[in-house]
């Protein structure tokens, strides 16, 4: 089985992301695909949802199943297919956009980026709901189709493990739990060994692990928690400066007041003023 449904441009063309086109192959022992430099100017994103494929780049070989993926870049060169005996049952979108760049950074440039998702339902979901999107002029359906995969996009970094090898299978959940916590009770005592503690890890596989998965390291990621609490409390409540930074978790208000203004770029004072 072979789906594909190639999208017209948009009439708007400021869509951050947009499909060109997207399908699902099923049951295909034949189907391979080697691209050279330039011949596909499009992002190519693949989902495999069951059976069995690879991907070869340059001297490596990727076998690829259930609950995996790969990104190639735009004009990269491409060399992927299904394994004959136990063909891959693989959802696919090729799309464009400016806002693609920001969002992916480097994956998928110089060599494809290989990733496994920590769960696979929200993926598999949206794939899905993108593949009953028809083709049709309605600028409505338009922006239903580019907020579709961009949701798609947004869930498949979120739900990726990080590319280092050995992590256990549950040390997503361990960290997105551990994260919780720490936003949660952000104005608590934190240290790094009490964050890994809270996740079950040493602190230098919890620091390595954080980074993978939240894209900042655990010390920045309360900071940030902290001072969105504070904003909070800044337009919510009359606590004085003072009183916020205690009640946020800075042991001083000097200090509280110069990691906010590196963060907002004004002070909290500022910030009160400007939005009450």
């Amino acid at each position: 089985m072979r789906i594909h449904h190639y999208v017209s441009r948009p009439v708007f063309p400021g869509y951050l992301v947009y499909p060109e086109s997207y399908g699902w192959y099923r049951e295909e022992p034949e189907h391979r695909e080697h691209r050279l430099p330039g011949q596909l100017p499009y992002y190519n994103l693949h989902f495999v949802f069951g059976g069995r494929g690879e991907l070869v780049w340059k001297n490596r070989r990727y076998e690829l199943a259930a609950g995996q993926g790969f990104l190639y870049a735009p004009d990269q060169e491409q060399r992927y297919g299904a394994v004959p005996d136990e063909p891959w049952d693989v959802r696919w979108v090729h799309f464009f956009g400016e806002g693609a760049a920001a969002l992916l950074g480097d994956k998928g440039i110089g060599e494809p980026w290989v990733f496994a998702l920590g769960d696979v339902s929200r993926c598999l979901t949206l794939a899905d709901e993108l593949l009953r999107f028809s083709e049709t002029p309605d600028s409505s359906a338009e922006q239903r189709l580019s907020a579709k995969l961009y949701e798609l996009l947004l869930a498949t970094l979120g739900a990726s493990r990080p590319k280092a090898a050995g992590a256990p299978p549950d040390s997503r959940e361990r960290i997105l739990a551990a994260a919780d916590a720490i936003r949660s009770r952000c104005d608590e005592p934190w240290t790094l060994p009490r964050m890994a503690d809270t996740a079950k890890y040493s602190v230098y596989h919890f620091d390595r692990m954080f980074r993978g998965y939240i894209g900042k390291t655990p010390m920045r990621f309360l900071l940030e928690s902290r001072i969105v609490r504070a904003k909070r409390l800044l337009i919510t409540g009359r606590l004085s400066v003072g009183d916020i930074a205690a009640a946020t978790g800075f042991s001083q208000s000097s200090y509280f007041i110069k990691r906010f203004k590196e963060l907002e770029g004004l002070t909290p004072q500022q910030f009160r003023e400007q939005r009450t």
